[in-house]
């Protein structure tokens, strides 16, 4: 696992296939960092149709020092460099980029460049309502501890955002099949047999896990699948 739990990934789908995989691996690992360049990647796993990597950027930060000779703090620009952990699936076909939601949009771009734009990545809505059904095919207890809704209209005539907390599953249900466009984010508990963690799902694309885990990688594969079958309708 390129990171380690509690994390963000932000999402956005991929074409899977072996084909865009050799395609990504190629233009990636012939787009390494080095001092020569602000930007590039750096690969710490392949294989098994999946590369885990950071995209690695230097960039220029103004900061305050103290000048001994004038006795006086000035500004002075240092460069900073910049590590962004993500993971290409191509046996599921999905992007993730643990990061700020500011980069994913970044990451598409310079992924897309380094593999010379031979395979599509598309940025796009969760379906909250889709999502939280494939949770439920499983044989995992789901526990909703709280759901946000947009448009939500109240009583005497109110509408706007409102979170609802402690939402049985009756309830749940209903409000998803009365507001499944407007969920934007679900957060449950989720317990296998093995694991248990609570996650964020949110309408944006991220996936948050707030648990800290000895080992990520088994149920956050799980919860990748789930989500782009959710993607997929």
């Amino acid at each position: 696992m390129i990171t380690e739990s509690p994390f963000n990934a932000n999402l956005a789908i991929l074409e899977p296939g072996e084909k865009n995989y050799q395609a990504a691996f190629e233009g990636i690992e012939n787009f390494q960092f080095d001092e020569s360049r602000s930007y590039g990647f750096n690969i710490s796993e392949s294989g098994d149709m999946a590369i885990d990597g950071y995209f690695v950027e230097k960039t220029p930060v103004k900061t305050e020092t103290f000048d001994v000779a004038t006795q006086q703090v000035v500004d002075r620009e240092i460069e900073q460099t910049l590590l962004i952990p993500f993971q290409l699936d191509f046996d599921i076909g999905l992007l993730s980029i643990f990061s700020d939601q500011s980069d994913t949009s970044k990451l598409i771009s310079r992924i897309g460049e380094a593999s010379g734009f031979s395979f599509p990545i598309t940025e796009t809505q969760l379906p909250i309502g889709r999502l939280y059904a494939n949770l439920q095919d499983r044989e995992w207890s789901i526990d909703v501890s709280s759901i946000r809704i947009q448009n939500f209209e109240a009583e005497g005539g109110l509408s706007g955002t409102y979170t609802i907390k402690d939402v049985g599953d009756i309830r749940i249900r209903e409000l998803i099949d009365s507001h499944s466009s407007d969920i934007t984010i679900l957060r449950a508990n989720i317990k296998t047999p093995s694991q248990e963690a609570t996650f964020g799902f949110f309408q944006s694309g991220t996936v948050r896990l707030y648990s800290s885990l000895e080992s990520e990688e088994p149920l956050w594969s799980e919860v990748k699948e789930i989500t782009r079958e959710a993607y997929n309708g």
